[in-house]
């Protein structure tokens, strides 16, 4: 079985697509601390 292709950097998962069925279709999936996820969801918080 293969697994859902992602980008890594020095071997860390850095971004890849959700393959989680709640997920909707086309969802990329990010790497980033837990204080820039909470800015992000400040700037974009529909998202």
């Amino acid at each position: 079985m293969t697994g859902a292709q992602v980008l890594k950097a020095g071997g860390c998962f850095m971004a890849g697509m959700a393959t989680h069925p709640s997920a909707e279709p086309g969802t990329l999936v990010v790497r980033s601390s837990p204080a820039d996820r909470e800015l992000l969801l400040d700037d974009a918080p529909g998202t």
